[in-house]
């Protein structure tokens, strides 16, 4: 039988679970736990239910729940250190377990909610205690001694990081537990036959090819994983929107980076696979930001020309785009334009809004038509044209821009003052009369060289059309290219679909700051010489002989 207190000054319900001399007891306060990220979530029809099930629980220190309609959320020992009173921005109930002698209807909550260390086993004072201390802005936990090591191994992946064996060899693979569920343009998962979170957890934990893994008791099967090419984006969420829901995210740690803590390690840092997590390219490595929206997965490569075969410096699934100028003896000049990675990804049914979003999370621009040709799909020079090396992905990873008449939002967008159309970024065209070749077409000859010195905007007949709200602007390729330069653009109102994807535009890795590969290295303690290498031909300048 449970019995409630309330105490007007300290605005502190108490619980008294079963009346005896010393016995497990909650006191209950308006206060929120500062993470739910290590929580168990459970279904309950009353806040005395939900601490019924953490008194059934031997390891629940605290039960919270938002409001009546929400989960109740458990917290085991060492998976929480402070709660947020509601005076301070909490929100909610939390009924923290104290082991006291004290009467129910006489519990001195002042008392045992400051400075007060209580035991996880009633016989058993010496370990797995945990003290609560009263705080300006609520109150905070702390674990005295640690479970013995069959019971908590690499931290049994909570959020209370760094871990006591954390930078243990067998800990440095982590996974780092998330109130987030997968974002957008997440790609086909591999689904598996787990039923419960835990068993999902570690069965990503140990599946190299995992890097993300997602729990829904919604959806059959309730397990899912997710390679690095398959997952870009985490949707951030609430505790009480996950509804069941969990999502976890592996690391693989230096020597430096097991000791950071949970934030930390989701904070603008880089990670090395190795071999530890497979399914990436040889020679990369991958970065972790937060944004007030997502939890953000980059994956870049070594720089420098020798190791890359999409080009030096840029990302995964980029290809390079440089302009070139010749002296009279044919050989290269320095040239201002930018030298530029493009990406072509396939979105069907995205917005250019949203196209945009993504472009601009990716650190990037939707595409400017560099010079008239741009977006052609003939294989010229391949360190030049857009479309030519992306079809070796395919559709799985990018639009092929030959067969079909693909739409790719591209970043030409009307300019709200002058309500003239205007590319994202005209300063990436080129305009220093730039050399560039092109396809033979029947009506075409030698093919260039051409040289470019304007802003090119390449509308297709009867374009733009200037209708009310047609303020964005897509690519399409012609299906049977007769003509020079096989696309045009279309100009379309900004939040509908119809398009088969975007195209993006960013700066190459060392130009925005990216650790070089070898730096990546060098915190892993890896010798150079012994990562695979696999050496590609780039073409850094036109050849005839080049492509099919």
């Amino acid at each position: 039988m449970s019995y409630r207190l309330l105490i007007p000054i300290l605005t502190l319900f108490l619980i008294e679970t079963n009346a005896s001399d010393a016995e497990y007891k909650f006191v209950v306060v308006e206060g929120e736990p500062v993470t739910l990220n290590a929580s168990e979530s459970v279904q309950v029809a009353s806040f005395d239910e939900c601490t019924d099930k953490c008194e059934q629980k031997t390891e629940c220190v605290l039960a919270y729940q938002s409001n009546s309609s929400d989960p109740c959320y458990l917290f085991d020992w060492n998976s929480i250190t402070q709660i947020i009173k509601n005076e301070a921005g909490g929100n909610g109930t939390t009924a923290f377990k104290v082991y006291t002698d004290q009467p129910a209807c006489e519990l001195n909550s002042a008392y045992l909610l400051n400075g007060k260390t209580y035991p996880l086993h009633p016989n058993d004072t010496a370990q797995n205690l945990w003290r609560i201390d009263t705080a300006e802005d609520g109150w905070t936990i702390t674990y005295i001694d640690t479970k013995p090591s069959e019971n908590l191994i690499c931290g049994n992946f909570t959020h209370n990081r760094p871990y006591k064996d954390g930078c243990d060899p067998k800990c440095l693979i982590t996974m780092v537990q998330l109130l987030a569920v997968p974002g957008p343009l997440t790609d086909i998962s591999y689904d598996d036959n787990m039923t419960t979170w835990n068993e999902c957890l570690y069965h990503c934990h140990r599946t190299p090819s995992c890097l993300v893994v997602y729990f829904n008791p919604e959806l059959t099967p309730m397990c899912r994983t997710f390679t690095g090419e398959r997952i870009f984006f985490l949707n951030r969420t609430e505790a009480s929107e996950m509804g069941g829901q969990h999502l976890a995210l592996k690391l693989p740690l230096s020597n430096k980076s097991c000791s950071y803590t949970t934030e930390e390690l989701l904070n603008d840092k880089y990670y090395y696979p190795n071999n530890r997590i497979l399914q990436f390219f040889d020679r990369t490595f991958f970065r972790i930001r937060t944004t007030p929206k997502y939890y953000k997965i980059s994956i870049y490569q070594d720089e420098t020309v020798k190791h890359n075969p999409r080009g030096p410096g840029c990302e995964m699934n980029y290809q390079i785009s440089v302009m070139y100028n010749d002296d009279k003896d044919g050989k290269n000049l320095p040239d201002p334009n930018p030298i530029l990675c493009n990406r072509i990804k396939k979105a069907p049914g995205i917005t250019a809004d949203a196209a945009r979003e993504i472009c601009n999370e990716w650190d990037g621009e939707l595409a400017t038509e560099r010079f008239f040709g741009y977006f052609n799909p003939c294989t010229v020079t391949a360190a030049q044209l857009l479309c030519d090396a992306n079809e070796s992905y395919g559709w799985q990873y990018g639009i092929s821009c030959a067969p079909g008449t693909p739409r790719m939002w591209v970043g030409v967008r009307k300019n709200n003052v002058t309500q003239q159309f205007q590319w994202a970024r005209p300063d990436w065209a080129s305009t220093t009369n730039s050399k560039i070749y092109t396809c033979k077409f029947p009506k075409e000859d030698p093919g260039g060289p051409w040289f470019m010195n304007k802003v090119e905007y390449t509308w297709a007949p009867g374009q733009p059309d200037n209708s009310p709200g047609n303020d964005c602007g897509y690519v399409q390729i012609e299906k049977n290219i007769t003509n020079w330069p096989g696309y045009g653009l279309y100009s379309s109102k900004c939040d509908v679909g119809g398009t088969h994807g975007f195209v993006c535009q960013t700066l190459r890795q060392m130009d925005k700051g990216i650790p070089k590969f070898m730096d990546i290295l060098n915190e892993y303690g890896q010798d150079p010489a012994k990562i695979q290498q696999h050496p590609y031909k780039i073409q850094t300048k036109y050849d005839p002989g080049y492509g099919p």
